[in-house]
This record gives structure tokens, sequence and C-alpha cells, in this order.
């Protein structure tokens, strides 16, 4: 039974199959031997995680964590002084603008090969896995590069001069039961697009994406105001931040009077808000600041997220594995199994019904069942937890633990990603020089060819092993801290975290085949 490549913005690797090394974003044609069977790497990351929780059962203290300004948090002015300089945040902002018409315009104008083309490489490597990693790593970059945000802004700015109380916004009260659910729905429309759509990679089709994911985003800044809407409402806003949270320095403001959540929503702690990009734009400048701090301490908090922040969590974590599981063999037992099922259908063998639809519809149907099958799994091992150490209710144990399992969704992105954007990324580097692919040299390396012997098979697999493990590891910590907020009792603390250990050993072991599939024998 054939079934349809499935290409999507991945498909920009297919020129490397000419090299001598054959490689691809998401494999290997020269796949690496494993010195020992794939099982015993299996079994020993899942004991080194369960190993990591004995060790904090038996050496960490049980008293409750500390999530506050204390000693995991060094305040730097100086440094919020120089991101809010209207001079620094302006050049940024200029900067991302200007590459996002260029973007555009490359995209509607320029060749329509996708390799010759900039806007291809730059939005589905450079930027989106790119500025994932660096939000991560670093901070939430995002909150001051925003394209969106900063033309929305321009414009308000250029209709004051007209008319010094003019507003573009109808600045309509955003309803806080929506939450970020709207951020939760376009993100997954947009891992549609990624995952299964495989048209992305048209220059053509990706600017109609863009322009009409633009509209949308405005539409949603004037009707709510443009702070509302990034911190609800604009998938990537949402997603970047969320991912922020782990990094090591965020945005501190003051002087909120000890509200529990700033306007925005994000959680203050003794009047300080940590992580709110809008707080940090609109606080006096004596306020501003940047707190640096552990990776990680920002997964601690005092109080349960919303459901839609722990929907979005969930979410992430669920479109990465449907990712990786569509380069297993069991992805191709599936589709094969559904439409040989359908076969004996009449309708199913109408000649609308092509095996591109065919495809379209299993891959969909699976694609949505992830979400909710890791939301499934995880309010029972919440509702296990209750079972056994009491507390709380399901939903709200649910969401103070969610935020632990970020660091699982960081390793396997890093996994998942770091060698698409080392391999496919090095495409930057030509389109640089001619972005329309009109065959210009502006920079003088319009010939670059891509190194596709920088990275193998072999280091691609260790890498996903070390990367998993660890934000396993950190995963079980942030889990173990999260407890001794909410149980008191050492007891039931430590037996509370059995079914969420057993979560993450079981997670991890799924991690590692599904990365394994494409790369090792």
């Amino acid at each position: 039974m054939q079934r349809p490549l499935r290409i999507g913005p991945f498909g920009l690797v297919l020129p490397l199959l000419t090299w001598p090394v054959e490689a691809l974003a998401h494999g290997f044609a020269v796949r690496y031997d494993l010195p020992i069977p794939l099982g015993f790497y299996l079994v020993g990351a899942g004991a080194t995680v369960a190993l990591s929780f004995l060790l904090l059962a038996i050496f960490a203290g049980a008293r409750p964590a500390r999530v506050d300004r204390g000693p995991a948090y060094r305040v730097s002015r100086r440094a919020g002084w120089i991101l809010s300089n209207n001079w620094v945040a302006g050049s940024l902002q200029g900067i991302s603008v200007a590459l996002f018409l260029l973007i555009v315009a490359a995209a509607l104008f320029g060749s329509e090969n996708p390799f010759k083309n900039i806007s291809t490489t730059f939005v589905w490597v450079i930027w989106w896995v790119g500025m994932m990693f660096v939000n991560t790593f670093i901070g939430d970059i995002w909150a001051l590069v925003n394209p969106w945000g900063a033309v929305f802004a321009g414009a308000e700015r250029v209709l004051r001069l007209a008319r010094p109380d003019a507003r573009l916004s109808l600045d309509c009260p955003y309803p806080e039961r929506l939450g970020v659910w709207p951020a939760v729905v376009l993100f997954l429309a947009f891992a549609w697009l990624e995952l299964i759509w495989g048209e992305g990679e048209a220059p053509r089709m990706l600017a109609v994406v863009i322009i009409g994911y633009s509209l949308l985003t405005w539409t949603g800044m004037i009707v709510f105001g443009r702070r509302a809407w990034l911190a609800h409402g604009e998938a990537f806003a949402v997603v970047f931040s969320t991912f922020a949270r782990f990094a090591p320095a965020a945005f501190h403001v003051g002087g909120l009077g000890g509200r529990p959540y700033c306007a925005h929503g994000m959680e203050t702690v003794e009047g300080v808000s940590i992580g709110c990009a809008a707080c940090f734009e609109t606080a006096p400048p004596a306020e501003r600041a940047v707190a640096l701090r552990l990776p990680g301490t920002g997964l601690l908090v005092q109080r349960p997220v919303s459901a839609s922040t722990a929907a979005m969590v969930l979410t992430l974590l669920a479109t990465v594995a449907f990712d990786g599981f569509l380069a297993t063999p069991a992805w191709t037992g599936i589709y094969e199994y559904f439409t040989d099922l359908s076969q004996p259908a009449p309708w199913w063998r109408a000649p609308w019904i092509t095996v591109a639809l065919n495809f379209y519809g299993v891959a969909t149907m699976l694609f949505l069942l992830f979400p909710l099958a890791f939301a499934a799994v995880f309010l029972v091992c919440c509702r296990l937890t209750v079972a056994v150490a009491g507390g709380a209710a399901t939903a709200r144990v649910a969401c103070y633990f969610v935020l632990t399992l970020l660091p699982i969704a960081i390793a396997y992105h890093l996994a998942h990603y770091m060698i698409y954007l080392l391999l496919t990324g090095q495409y930057i580097i030509p389109a640089v020089s001619d972005p329309f692919g009109f065959g210009w040299d502006l920079f003088g390396t319009a010939f670059y060819k891509p190194d596709i012997g920088l990275i193998d098979a072999k280091f691609a697999w260790y890498t996903g092993v070390i990367a998993i493990v660890t934000g396993h590891v950190i995963a079980v910590y942030l889990a173990h801290r999260t407890a001794l907020r909410l149980y008191s009792d050492r007891r039931r603390m430590l037996a509370g975290q059995i079914p969420m250990l057993a979560l993450m050993v079981a997670y991890t072991m799924l991690s590692l085949w599904i990365i394994a599939q494409p790369t090792v024998r």
C-alpha cells in the first residue's frame, strides 16, 4: 500500500541526499549501529530517572521549597535599563520588522524553489527552531522583538502624532475564562500545518499563511489591546514565553502591591512580577530589572497555573512527540491499517478520495489524539497522586505539577530539532546573499554548499540520549520540590510522587525509542 511522502518543512533536507553522506532532518541514511541492544539503553535511561528520585528521597530536605526573590535570584538593574532603553529596544524591533518584511516579500515575489528562497529556511529553521532554543536557554527575547507587536505599537505611535489621545485598539476587556485557549488552538493549527499539511515549504503558500496569521493577530490586538492579546492569544508569544520559564534570565518588575497575579496573568511574589514582558514594558524605568536565576527555577510556582496554560504545556509535549512518531514503523503500520480497513466502504473508493486526502484524514485523527492521550495519562497520574497522598483535587494537583513536565518537552525538542537546525540551517548561508533566489551574491556566500558531514548519526543518538535523560532528571527534581510545597508530611510527599515518577520513566523510554527509529539500528 503506497502512502504519500510526508515532506513539510523538513523536506528542505532532501537535496542533501545527493551528497556522499546522506542525511535527513529526522533520520540518517547511514544509521548508527549501537554497541549494545537498544533495550539496554531504554532500561538504563529509565533506571537513571528512577535512581534520581531515590537519591532525592534519601538526601533532599523535607522543607517546603521557596519560590521567591531569595538566593535563587540575582537582580540586575543595569540589564533592565539596557533592554528598556528606547534606542536598544527600537533597534531590536526595527531589525525584527525589517526581517519580517523581507521574509514576506521573498515569499511573495522570490523564487518558488524553497531551497533558493530565504523565507522557507528562515521561518521553519532559523526562526521557529532557533528562537525556541534562544528563549529556552537565554530568556524571553521574542517578547522584545515580536514583529507583530512592534508593527502595531508603531502604528499607534504614528496615529498619536496626529491626535495625542487616539487609540488603535478598542481595549475590550479580555474574558478571563478564555485564558490562553486562543493561543493553544492557534498553535495546534500551526503544528498541523508544519507536520501534516506539507505545503508550508512552498514560498507562496507560506506567504499566505504569514499574512493570514498577521491579520488575525492584529485583529485580536485591535479588539482586546496589544498587551492582552500578546499575553493570551498570540500563539508564539505564549509558546516562547512558556519555554522562557526555564531560562536563566527573566524580566523583573517590582511595585505591584503584593497582588498574586499581574494584570496579564503572570504570577507575582511579594509584589514582584518575574517573567511578564508586558509589566516590564509598562513599569517605571526605576522598577525594571532582569532577574538571573538557576535554569528551571521559573517552573516552581506558588499557585497552580490555569487549565489553559496546562493544556499548552501538554500540547507542546504531544506535538513534538507526534512529529517523532511519524518517522517510526508504528506510524506506517497504523496508516496502512486504517487505509486497508476503509477499502471495502463504497464511499472510500469515490474519485474525490485521493491518496493525499486519505493521508490527511488518518494523520489528523492521530494528531488530535496525541494531546488528548497525553492529557488523559497525566490526569490519571494526578488522580493516583491524590488517591495515595490525599490533599487537593485532581485538577488542582495537575495544574501544580504540569510545569514540571516542561523540561521533558525542552529535552525532546533539543534531541529532535538540534540536528535539524545544524544541518538544514546551513541553507541560510547562501540565502543571505540571494534572499529572493534571483542569482544575486550580495555577501559572497551564494555558492556555499551545506556540510552534511558536520553531524553523524552517532552524535545525534548520544546527544538525544543525554538531552532526554537530563531533561527527565530535572523534571523529577522539580516534581519533588513541588511535592514539598503541597505535602508537609514526608511519607505522603514521597508516596504522592510515585505515579508521576512512573509516568516520567515510561516517557523517558518512549522518547528514546522514538528518536532511535530513524537514527540507530
